[in-house]
């Protein structure tokens, strides 16, 4: 249902509106204490309300939801009073959530649990219990109060007991999404009443208000239907201004009309008058469609006969025009005639003399051709005679094709194949020279070192003959020396251990010093990168690097000295050992030793000479090998040569002139043997000898034919004469025919210049009649579409009274919501509902208290307060009214 604000709604339904708010009136100007009495006063009527789909079940409830707010319209809380009437004593699991319950009719305490109230009723009395909603609760109306004093918009707490032009604004704005909440501001019933005082605000305009008088105060009332939003403004005077507040109510209304109570006879009248009209124009739609049937019928008819005469006439136009061309044409034929008649005339003279010359040359032909045939059976005897050597010519251009084409396909096939061999053998015996090249240069070194090697040796054998030539003089005082010589020996064992251990500790020294150094020069390295250096420290740290680097290197050449000279000492510790041990024994010995040096120095000699026998074949060895190399050189640089002059006759050498010699050598063979097959041939007319012999044959027949040519050409001029003498007569002929066909041909213009005049009216006329049985089909369609429409009026205006008011009745329930399935509010689902109702309490605009009120007041709460402690003592259970009354209690709202 669309949403319209109250204010835009037409009088007529204002004013009905009105009439509906009446029936709530007296509810809302009974104070909300006596809503019990209300209550139990419906009750006893046995009456409840069976509209919306309301259950009638014993055990449907009546809900009331009380809302109260501030004087701007904003909620402090909800509460919902539900009211149950069983015949007997029932058990009910009611639905609903609440925050708080409290049983209104006696003292027995209540349970909620799993969204159940449950409850216990009493027989044939009404139960109710108060349910405490959350203060979050959505309700199906909003409600907000602005209020304007002098223009300016102000408080309610600044506005009491202020003067001045006031503006109020009430706004009640329902749901309208498609919650089950909204429902209710889409079905319900709104009335809001406010009471003025009237010394306290003296009423200006209160638009769409029902203002009522009731004492010394004035009463204003907005009723909203189903579906509408209210925006109202009430102006008037302010003096000391306050007000009590407003009191808004919301239920669903059901309006029942009873038409038999209501007089119709002025529609009736009206709806008799309308049938009868329709009545008349119906038979009237009825007649026109039959008359435009038989005119689209006649107008049919019609245009098939225009159709047909047309026709004819574009026939009959059809027939002229071929008429006059054939007119046309014979008057053209005839002159066409004539003049070929005289055309004939002269001509068939002309052949006549023509025919006779012809005879003449075809004489001469016949000479001619009689030699032509006895020249060619003599050049056929010619070519029969040469059959033998055009076979040899034929053998020899063959052989000549077949030797080129060999020849080609030997050398392209093995030539590029046995070069490539030699290229590859080339290139391997360049890759062997350059292996034997280094491998003699190895030779010559190591003969070179040989040599000196052989030089060193010479060197020792002449040192070692001199020593023993010493060691033989010197034999005889060994004896003595040999005491010191063996303590010599021994202290030489000792101190060669003693520089072993040294010079392995200094290697070891070395090795490390030149981790160090390396280590250094790493790190100077990786500093080197660091682009925030300058180029004086980058400078520096070069030079550090490379001494790092210098360190490094001889750190490590100490360490192979070291590792060096630990091995000479290792040795000679051993030596002087080996020594120490032989000077023992010499002792025993000593008398074999000079027999021993004498073979000595003779060996000596001997190796002196055989090591400068090697140092000569050393020396002839380094001379060959510096041949061999030079050789070696020579013979690579020869075989580069050839393979460089190889490699330029590869590149050079092109097969591309031999393929063209061997293909025009077999195109040379092909069109010999074309030839001899043509002069031997003697059949087809397409070889030379063929030819011939046809030649031959057919000068034989043409000089036959050129006989026979030149007696019929002689016959040929006799008839040609005949013929000139019968063309004159015809011409003559020709020349009458013309003359009538002229005659035919203006009167054919005529007769084709009517007949298409003809058609074009007959076409004229069925376009027209086509035109008429189109608009009269038309017109008949219409006309029985509009009976047809007739026969739907006349029928749809039968008893439009009646339908009338029940189209009213519809149209009212619709408009006050009443098609709707009630529901609880508290549980949507919750259709065991008899009744919903809505209030809301809005605070009005009240001065503040004095401080001997506030005494006073607080005097009489507790009094009163002590006095319903007695109460309470004395009774099991406070009044309904009482427990009513203290939940619209402001001053108890106020402590809470």
């Amino acid at each position: 249902m669309s949403k319209r604000n109250a204010s835009t709604i037409p009088l007529g339904k204002r004013i009905a509106t009105g009439a509906i708010g009446a029936v709530l009136s007296l509810s809302m100007t009974i104070p909300f204490g006596t809503t019990q009495a209300i209550a139990e006063e419906t009750s006893d009527t046995g009456e409840k309300s069976v509209t919306h789909g309301a259950s009638t079940a014993s055990t449907a409830k009546r809900e009331v939801v009380y809302t109260r707010t501030n004087a701007s319209g904003e909620s402090s809380g909800s509460y919902v009073v539900n009211a149950f009437d069983t015949p007997t004593k029932t058990d009910i699991q009611d639905p609903g959530t609440y925050e708080k319950v409290t049983n209104l009719t006696s003292s027995k305490k209540l349970t909620q649990q799993d969204g159940k109230v449950d409850l216990t009723t009493v027989a044939g009395e009404p139960f109710y219990y108060q349910g405490n909603l959350d203060k979050d609760t959505t309700l199906p109306w909003n409600v907000q109060i602005t209020y304007r004093l002098d223009g300016k918009v102000v408080k309610p707490s600044e506005l009491a007991g202020k003067d001045g032009n006031l503006d109020i604004e009430l706004k009640v704005t329902g749901l309208d999404d498609d919650s089950a909440t909204a429902d209710f501001a889409k079905s319900f019933l709104l009335q809001a009443q406010g009471t003025f005082p009237n010394q306290n605000f003296k009423l200006g305009q209160a638009n769409n208000a029902t203002v009522a008088t009731s004492g010394s105060n004035t009463i204003l009332t907005y009723v909203l239907i189903p579906g509408q939003d209210g925006d109202w403004h009430i102006t008037g005077k302010a003096k000391d201004f306050t007000y009590s507040g407003w009191q808004i109510a919301a239920m669903p209304l059901d309006l029942s009309l009873d038409t038999s109570k209501i007089d119709t006879s002025e529609l009736t009248s009206a709806t008799d008058k309308l049938e009868s009209g329709v009545s008349q124009l119906d038979q009237g739609g009825a007649k026109l469609r039959d008359a435009l049937g038989e005119l689209a019928n006649g107008a049919g008819q019609a245009q098939s006969g225009a159709g047909t005469l047309a026709s004819g006439a574009d026939q009959l136009a059809a027939g002229t025009r071929e008429a006059k061309a054939g007119v046309g044409k014979l008057d053209s034929g005839a002159g066409t005639l004539a003049s070929g008649s005289a055309s004939l005339a002269s001509g068939s003279a002309s052949l006549a003399s023509g025919s006779r010359s012809l005879a003449s040359g075809n004489g001469r032909l016949a000479t001619g051709a009689r030699q032509l045939s006895q020249g060619a059976k003599s050049l056929q005897g010619a070519l029969q005679s040469q059959n033998g050597n055009f076979t040899k010519l034929d053998s020899g251009a063959k052989q000549v094709s077949q030797g080129t084409q060999q020849l080609y396909q030997t050398l392209s096939a093995t030539l590029p194949q046995q070069l490539l061999q030699v290229n590859q053998g080339l290139n391997q015996t360049r890759a062997s020279l350059t292996g034997i090249q280094q491998k003699l240069a190895t030779i010559k070194q190591q003969a070179g070192s040989m040599s000196s090697a052989a030089q060193g040796a010479i060197q020792q054998a002449e040192a070692v003959k001199s020593d023993l030539t010493t060691l033989e003089k010197g034999a005889s005082g060994l004896t003595t020396a040999l005491g010191q010589a063996g303590q010599s020996a021994g202290t030489a064992q000792a101190e060669a251990s003693g520089s072993k251990q040294a010079a392995d500790g200094a290697k070891q020294a070395a090795d490390a010093a030149s981790s160090s150094a390396a280590s250094a020069s790493s790190q100077l390295d990786a500093l080197l990168s660091d682009s925030t250096l300058t180029a004086d420290q980058k400078a520096k740290i070069q030079a550090a690097d490379e001494q790092a680097k210098a360190a490094q290197k001889g750190a490590g050449t100490a360490s192979q000295y070291a590792a060096t000279a630990s091995t000479y000492a290792g040795k000679a510790a051993q030596d002087s050992g080996s020594a120490l041990n032989t000077i023992k024994g010499l002792g025993s010995s000593l008398q074999g030793m000079q027999s021993a040096g004498a073979q000595l120095q003779k060996d000596a000699e001997a190796l002196k000479s055989t090591l400068g026998q090697m140092q000569t074949g050393i020396k002839g060895v380094t001379g060959e090998s510096a041949d061999v190399l030079d050789s070696s050189q020579k013979v690579l640089d020869g075989s580069q040569q050839l393979v460089n002059k190889t490699q330029q006759q590869l590149s050079g050498f092109d097969l591309s002139q031999l393929k063209q010699l061997s293909d025009g050598a077999a195109q040379v063979s092909s069109g010999v043997s074309s030839l001899v097959s043509s002069l031997k041939a003697t059949s087809s007319t397409t070889t030379i000898g063929g030819a011939v012999s046809s030649l031959a044959s057919g000068a034989g027949q043409l000089s036959s034919g050129a006989d026979s040519a030149a007696s019929g050409a002689n016959q040929v001029a006799s008839g040609a004469g005949r013929v000139a003498s019968g063309s004159s007569q015809v011409a003559g002929g020709a020349s009458q025919l013309k003359s009538g066909l002229d005659t035919l041909d203006s009167g054919a213009t005529r007769l084709d210049s009517g007949a298409n005049q003809l058609a074009s009216g007959a076409h004229t006329l069925d376009s027209g009649l086509g035109t008429l049985a189109s608009g009269a089909s038309q017109a008949h369609s219409g006309s029985a579409t509009l009976a047809s429409g007739l026969d739907t009026l006349a029928s749809s205006t039968s008893g439009l009274d009646q339908k009338v008011i029940d189209k009213l009745k519809s149209t009212i329930r619709q408009k006050l919501g009443q098609d709707y399935q009630i529901h609880s509010f508290v549980d949507p689902s919750n259709t065991n509902v008899s009744e919903v109702q809505f209030v809301y309490v809005v605070d009005g605009v009240k001065k503040a208290k004095s401080s001997d009120e506030k005494s006073e007041s607080s005097k009489s709460s507790s009094k009163s307060e002590s006095k319903s402690s007695k109460e309470d003592k004395g009774s099991k259970s406070s009044s309904f009214m009482e427990r009513l009354g203290a939940l619209f209690s402001s001053d108890k709202r106020k402590d809470e």
